[in-house]
């Protein structure tokens, strides 16, 4: 087994408090230890974008789960803080695009911001039956903004849950997350090894995961943060850097929005050219017209990736069940 899987095992399974440097640091913690999941470890791990991908209003309850009915095992969500210090699910700076308002979230109280009502419509008359749930189902109408801790709730043992900290105040966020006893079930995306070390110091048991625009941010933050998660994405998922995570002993996480995601669509996962000319928006109209070929996403795991972070949940689930992880000692 390799050391990548090796520490993934650990991770799952939360045996041990070891995870590299950090942990002789205090600053790790196994990934899902205090849960109710039953996960794999040499399965791969699949997360639905903003809850529940092309198939749900984003960062919404409904869309967490759906996700999770789907059979994803993490989601991610979005958190902004309102004006008066509470922190909602919301990917945008404003409400503009998501609900019947508008505004900056930062502009808004909680009050404001929950007197909204989430904005959707999917269309319909091109869906196709891969959708596990009409959607004009009840369950995504009149929705509201909800906030962290719902979500938190929700996610509880359930899913673990991976958040994109869009708010400046992680402290804030963190002590949202250690009130509930769900450090162990949070991964904290970081940006930046600054960002990383504001996590650690509010939470020194927070689950990093560093996202790195290229080789030179990536070496930064393995050596001040030691994160066990690494977030890739089509520009960043090449060779040198696999074989970099490797030898760290740190997971990948790959972010298939966009190219990958619309491979998955309209070619058979050969070639990334398709996908070149496809932005993330008609991405999502092919979401709804096609069923996504498996073979995109089934390269991702052959290739070294460990979580496959998605909005076509529905058709990585099912890529990924019963595709063994490989153990060729990458």
């Amino acid at each position: 087994m390799s050391r990548r899987n090796a520490l993934f095992t650990l991770l799952l399974l939360g045996l041990g408090g070891a995870l590299g440097a950090r942990a002789e640091e205090g600053v790790g913690g196994p990934l899902l230890r205090g849960t109710t999941l039953t996960l794999d470890p040499q399965r791969i791990m699949v997360v639905a974008h903003r809850g529940g991908g092309f198939f749900a209003p984003e960062n919404t309850l409904a869309a967490l789960d759906l996700g999770i009915e789907v059979g994803v095992d993490g989601v991610e969500i979005d958190v902004r803080r309102t004006a008066d210090d509470h922190y909602v699910l919301m990917h945008d700076d404003t409400v503009d695009r998501t609900t019947n308002g508008q505004g900056q979230v930062a502009e808004l109280t909680l009050e404001q911001v929950r007197a909204l009502e989430i904005r959707w419509t999917p269309m319909q008359f091109i869906r196709k039956t891969q959708f596990p749930v009409p959607p004009d189902a009840e369950r995504f109408q009149h929705l509201k903004v909800p906030t962290l801790g719902e979500a938190l709730d929700r996610a509880r043992g359930r899913a673990f849950v991976m958040l994109d900290l869009k708010a400046e105040d992680v402290e804030g966020v963190t002590r949202v997350v250690g009130e509930r006893g769900m450090l162990s079930e949070v991964i904290f995306k970081v940006n930046s090894v600054e960002e990383g070390e504001a996590v650690a110091a509010a939470a020194p048991q927070a689950i990093l995961m560093g996202r790195p625009d290229d080789e030179a941010e990536l070496d930064a933050m393995l050596a001040a943060l030691h994160p066990p998660i690494v977030h890739l994405d089509d520009a960043t998922f090449t060779p040198p850097i696999i074989e970099r995570l490797d030898d760290a002993g740190a997971l990948i996480w790959m972010n298939t929005l966009g190219k990958t995601d619309a491979v998955a669509l309209v070619a058979d996962g050969d070639d990334l050219r398709w996908a070149e000319r496809l932005g993330n928006d008609l991405a999502r109209l092919l979401g709804v017209l096609s069923t996504p070929h498996v073979r995109a996403y089934r390269k991702l795991a052959e290739r070294g990736a460990d979580f496959i972070q998605t909005d076509n949940l529905v058709a990585v689930v099912e890529a990924m069940r019963d595709f063994p992880k490989p153990t060729d000692g990458r």
